[in-house]
């Protein structure tokens, strides 16, 4: 009995003499705070996957996919495992996601699983120091058209529209910080010429977009089936060159295989210039 003991004792020591060498189990939700404490510095996995706004993200979660599973029910039709919106990553180290309808979730970004890039959209937007600023300026100044000082670069993570169909308010999140509100995103006023840019790209396929009607995907799913088929069409065939023993053909198809916009009438277009 006192030899277990003595070699459980040494395997404790082990154990906590490793963590403390490298704390593993800290580093999936590791807080600024916390990852400070440790001698890590500000990491955090949600911010280690290189996330931008607009990212479509496939969560392999218990939860999500329970409520996926209610959507047919709803309306919505069968979809995807969820694919959502990436905003932004929390300070506790959460990933802030949402549907294309606007629907607001927070998952762990170990339940990420797969990524499409999306195609993040810049602004230029007024904090919400320089709004209440401004409305505190007299009658006769307050009316004058504010000046470029008073905005300032933000990403748009999605927007609201009225019952008409146009955009009433885009919530960003800015690149300082320290004009970001740590509740949630702020609608501020977008430039003027910014606005155009923005109702452009008002889209589900593009952005959450939040309307009275609702009745979007719960899935940000569109034309993912599509990339996935054109991707196994494009592995396909370079499996077949390289069995082949074509290294022209597989030099190109190695190429064109990483690209988004492949698709297979333009890989049997590239194999019949080789002379496939």
């Amino acid at each position: 009995m006192d030899t277990a003991q003595a070699r459980g004792g040494e395997q404790a020591a082990q154990v906590a003499t490793t963590e403390q060498a490298w704390p593993w189990h800290q580093v999936a939700l590791q807080t600024e705070a916390s990852a400070t404490d440790t001698g890590l510095g500000c990491v955090s996995l949600g911010k280690l996957l290189g996330l931008q706004p607009l990212d479509r993200v496939q969560l392999n979660d218990a939860r999500q996919i329970s409520e996926m599973q209610l959507a047919p029910q709803m309306g919505y039709g069968q979809l995807e495992l969820p694919f959502l919106f990436f905003q932004r990553v929390l300070p506790d180290g959460r990933l802030e996601l949402r549907s294309p309808g606007g629907y607001q979730t927070y998952a762990s970004p170990a339940d990420v699983c797969d990524v499409i890039p999306g195609t993040m959209l810049k602004v230029r937007a007024m904090p919400r120091q320089v709004f209440l600023a401004r409305l505190a300026l007299p009658h006769n100044e307050i009316g004058k058209p504010p000046g470029v000082e008073c905005y300032a670069s933000a990403s748009v993570l999605y927007v609201e529209k009225d019952r008409w169909g146009r955009v009433d308010r885009t919530f960003v999140w800015f690149d300082d910080d320290e004009l970001n509100d740590a509740e949630a995103a702020w609608p501020g006023p977008i430039h003027p010429d910014d606005r155009a840019a923005v109702a452009s790209q008002a889209r589900r396929a593009c952005m959450p977009v939040v309307t009275p009607k609702g009745g979007a995907s719960y899935s940000a799913s569109q034309g993912t089936a599509a990339s996935a088929s054109n991707a196994a069409y494009a592995a396909r065939r370079f499996f077949e060159a390289a069995m082949q023993g074509s290294d022209v053909l597989v030099s190109a198809l190695a190429g064109i295989g990483a690209s988004k916009s492949a698709t297979p009438a333009s890989i049997n277009r590239l194999l019949y210039k080789l002379g496939d």
